[in-house]
């Protein structure tokens, strides 16, 4: 064991990101020399590599050495910068913003200062930043790392051949301007120089200096690494030479086997380092490669030579395979080979491409090459020229050699060399948990691949030394009796383990044993007894159980109880079970009498992941979108995804998410889909048909259906079902929509024509009373509306007549104040108050012949106050209620000391028509009561004419 007393010894450095400043595990290279020269001598530079091999540490490092009084710098970590969809201007105010933290300039703001000119564009004003801020702020030299350089060509909204071309222009303004001699940038990332600018029109990125980024050699890695070893390995010197010569100096991989050995449990001794190391390697990083590949690395040199984004995917692949057959290749810098190196996979040494390791080279050997070489071409059909491939004009187009809908397998058991099989993480998890003894079961709905998992997991199994038995539950029949059920049983088990005689012969001689227990004694006293190896049991399609004759509780109870009996009984040590099928736990042992089946381990299935389904692309040719477009539809689910891959590919001509969308909608989303495809069939069948209460289970799917937070709860009778019918996921411990097309197929209109009739009675009267409830609040909230409405206008209204009393006010008194109106010629009135046809009415009130003297003080007051009012009237044309200018004229005429119940000297013709006319003009009713002396008795019928009438009906009295 290493011993636990070792103290401070740092660990090696892999789990991704720069190495920290102060880590003594970083290896100086070659690389920080020529950096730390070309940057002192001004020259742009560009450290384009593969991932984890030291870029981050390096720049960071080299910003680190730089003389502060000479020197300021930054790196931009460019994707920071917003997201793929930022405008350009967005973009390159973010990257300025970042500049300018970077370098620490002080006195500007530099969100304010890009804002300010929005008219220009962002690589104008990017321009501008440079020129103004930047290099007239500081006057030290400036150095500027921009980091994941190829992020930038993800942008949906700049224009990177612009940007790149903008860099470059930099470097050629340092003739015109000499301020941009200090200024130096330098590109980092994985990319190839030509793919920086792509527009052939456009002069390619041709400035700079290239820092060559090569794995460590052994006096690098010695100076550095071995000291870490030291404790553990009598010859850690020779320890770290083993290291290399299996990892090539690649730095992450160094770092991480270096971390291995001192995890290790025993200490390597003088002697034993090659198979220490070798053991090391197999155990830890190859075998199981995909499970133990944490931090991700061989996983992404997979995808990047199997996604090419340049579509040379067949041109890498023969490539890398032609120098794994003859140990290296001419190095020409040709695009492929430029692609190549940025993999990982293949290095430059001595002048020629080679691969770069030995993990690399037995990971991804030439049969695993010409493997995926046959999905790609299958019928051999010959490559592109390399004159043609060179132009980067290569079109890898799909031909029927691509489209064969072989490659794919909707439906059944795929078989353990089926090219579209997809390796999920059940599938390590299941191996995994079967080899170290572990009882497991696998519960899922129907076409989840529970079988294609079971059959390649049992044939791995095999291969590495177990005896492994498969049984078929639904293979035994149905309508039997338990006595049957399990010779049946009995019997599959024999056959596989070649016992037949032995086995048939024993249950003969014991039937005086209930079916059970002759059952498990066999497989204990015969089975059990005669195996070395270990036993691993599949017993498939559980859920047939759950239809037998009779309740198969104790079955289950049995196997429980054999995982029970291991701590009596070390025979049973060699014995795992494996339990497939579409059930739950509780459906195992329902009898409450006994102990439930609570053993084992879950293997959880999933739907495909993205990444996990990326190989199906290479059935059509690895058109990645036209696969993104059927995960969009499948979401995943394993039997959809290779059925409507099959038939895309069977279609030949798919080059549109449209298309896939017309044959999504044949195979899954008619009405003769609905009737006949097996999947829509079974979950309509699951829906419908459970043993829980239908309207229960579909007012749950509805409420997942409709967004509601649904937890996955094992406890509840109806969560475990739903899952069963495979109509809905699980996220984040939440039931939610499984995918698209089941969400088309059985949406609402689905659910509420299935729903029993007094459920659907129940939930028409809810909607109904929430209808009723709607419009009985709408209606409330109108009325108090419309009353608030009513009270504000009344307020205003009031208000209205306080404005306009005031004017009446003003008005009357100027009239009343004025005596020398009573002596005033009648004329004289007329020209200060009233129009002719007033004047003209007023004077037909009176006796024809009445002189109009001044003596006569009584007439002239009479008529002053029917033009006042006349006048009041016609001034502010207001419409008050009666009573109300009643009591003001009132007040008025009280006020000025008028006396009452002055007479006419004549009786005056159609009295009541006077008195209506004179009201009604004025609004001051009230003055011609007082000084027409209106009788007490007609005063009601005056005023009721006066409000509702158009004149009075009566012509005199």
């Amino acid at each position: 064991m290493a011993s636990t007393t070792i103290h401070n010894v740092e660990e090696y450095c892999y789990r991704g990101g720069a190495i920290p400043l102060d880590s003594l595990r970083y290896v100086v290279r070659q690389a920080d020399h020529d950096l730390d020269q070309a940057i002192e001598a001004g020259h742009y530079c560009y450290i384009l590599n593969s991932r984890q091999m030291g870029k981050s540490s390096l720049i960071a490092r080299a910003l680190d050495r730089l003389d502060a009084t000479r020197y300021t710098g930054t790196v931009i970590d460019l994707t920071l910068l917003g997201s793929s969809a930022a405008t350009e201007f967005q973009w390159y105010g973010a990257l300025a913003r970042k500049i300018s933290r970077g370098l620490h300039i002080r006195g500007i703001d530099a969100r304010s200062w890009w804002g300010n000119r929005r008219e220009e564009n962002g690589a104008q004003r990017f321009n501008e930043f440079l020129e103004e801020i930047v290099l007239k702020r500081d006057g030290r030299r400036i150095v500027i790392f921009l980091d994941e350089i190829d992020r930038v060509l993800g942008q949906e909204l700049l224009d990177t051949d612009h940007f790149f071309a903008l860099i470059r222009s930099f470097y050629n303004a340092r003739l015109q301007n000499p301020d941009y001699n200090r200024l130096s940038f330098v590109p980092v990332g994985v990319v190839a120089p030509n793919d920086l600018i792509r527009n052939p029109q456009t002069t390619p990125f041709n400035v700079g200096t290239a820092i060559k980024l090569y794995g460590f050699t052994e006096s690098e890695a010695q100076a550095v690494l071995a000291d870490g070893l030291t404790h553990y390995a009598d010859d850690a010197n020779v320890v770290l030479c083993e290291i290399l010569s299996w990892t090539g100096g690649q730095p992450f991989l160094t770092q991480k086997l270096c971390q291995l050995v001192l995890d290790a449990e025993s200490r390597i001794a003088a002697g034993s380092e090659s198979a220490a190391v070798a053991e090391l390697v197999r155990s830890s990083i190859i075998d199981r490669w995909e499970l133990q590949d944490n931090p991700v690395h061989l996983i992404d040199i997979r995808t990047r030579i199997l996604e090419s984004p340049n579509k040379r995917t067949v041109h890498l692949l023969s490539l890398y395979r032609d120098m794994l057959g003859g140990g290296s290749a001419p190095l020409d810098d040709t695009p492929e080979q430029l692609e190549l190196r940025l993999t990982g996979l293949a290095t430059e040494r001595d002048g020629r491409l080679q691969v770069f390791n030995r993990i690399y080279s037995t990971i991804f050997d030439e049969a695993w090459a010409t493997s995926q070489l046959t999905v790609l071409r299958p019928f051999g059909a010959p490559l592109v020229p390399r004159s043609t491939a060179s132009s980067g004009l290569v079109s890898e187009r799909r031909s029927s050699s691509y489209t064969s809908g072989s490659f794919y397998i909707a439906g059944g058991t795929l078989p353990t060399d089926a090219r579209s099989y997809v390796v999920r993480r059940a599938d390590y998890s299941l191996l995994e948990s079967l080899t170290q003894g572990e009882f497991c079961y696998v519960f899922n709905t129907r076409q989840m691949g529970k079988s294609s998992l079971m059959i390649r997991t049992a044939s791995i199994l095999r291969e590495q030394g177990f005896v492994v038995v498969v049984v078929d539950l639904s293979a035994i029949g149905q309508n039997l009796a338990p006595i049957q059920w399990y010779a049946g049983m009995l019997n599959a088990l024999a056959k596989q383990v070649g016992k037949e005689d032995e086995l048939e012969a024993f249950w003969v001689a014991h039937a005086e044993l209930g079916p059970l227990q002759r059952f498990m004694t066999a497989v204990r006293q015969i089975v059990l007894s005669s195996v070395s190896a270990s036993l691993v049991v599949f017993v498939d399609e559980v859920d047939a159980v759950l239809s037998l004759p009779f309740a198969a509780n104790e079955f289950f109870g049995a196997i429980r109880e054999c995982y029970n009996r291991r701590s009596t009984d070390p025979a049973y040590e060699k014995l795992t079970f494996c339990l497939l099928g579409v059930a739950t736990p509780a459906d195992l042992i329902s009898d409450i009498h006994m102990n439930p089946f609570n053993i084992g381990r879950h293997i959880e299935l999933t739907d495909f992941t993205s990444s996990e389904a990326a190989p199906l692309a290479l059935g059509i040719a690895g058109a990645l979108p036209i696969l993104q477009r059927v995960l969009y539809w499948t979401n995943g689910h394993p039997y959809m995804t290779q059925r409507l891959c099959r038939a895309v590919a069977e279609e030949r001509d798919v080059a549109t998410p449209r298309q896939v969308d017309t044959i999504c909608e044949r195979l899954f989303l008619s009405k003769r889909a609905y009737d006949t495809d097996d999947n829509l069939a079974f979950v309509r069948s699951r829906l419908l048909h459970s043993e829980v209460d239908l309207a229960a289970l579909l007012h749950l799917y509805q409420q997942v259906q409709s967004g509601k937070e649904v937890k996955d709860d094992d406890t509840s009778p109806l969560v475990p079902v739903l899952r069963l019918c495979g109509v809905v996921g699980v996220q984040g411990g939440l039931l939610t929509e499984r995918n698209r097309i089941y969400d088309h197929v059985f949406d609402r209109d689905w659910i509420l024509s299935h729903l029993p009739d007094a459920e659907l009675r129940r939930l028409r009267e809810a909607y109904r009373r929430g209808v009723l409830r709607t419009i009985v609040i709408g209606a409330i909230v109108l009325l108090a509306m419309a009353f608030l409405t009513a009270e504000t206008m009344r307020e205003r209204a009031r208000l209205a007549v306080a404005t306009r009393t005031s004017d009446l006010s003003e008005i009357a008194l100027r009239i009343t104040s004025e005596p020398d109106l009573i002596r005033a010629d009648p004329s004289e009135v007329e020209r200060a108050f009233t129009p002719d046809a007033t004047i003209h009415d007023a004077g037909s009130l009176m006796e024809p012949g009445n002189t109009w003297s001044a003596a006569d003080g009584g007439v002239v007051r009479r008529y002053r106050y029917f033009q006042a009012g006349d006048y009041i009237y016609r001034q502010t044309q207001i419409n008050m209620d009666v009573r109300g200018i009643t009591a003001y004229a009132t007040s008025v005429v009280e006020q000025r000391g008028i006396a009452k119940g002055g007479h006419w000297q004549e009786p005056v013709p159609n009295r009541s028509a006077a008195i209506w006319k004179l009201t009604k003009v004025s609004g001051v009713w009230r003055i011609s009561q007082l000084y027409y002396d209106v009788p007490d008795n007609e005063e009601a019928a005056v005023l009721n004419e006066m409000e509702h009438g158009s004149g009075p009906s009566r012509t005199g009295s």
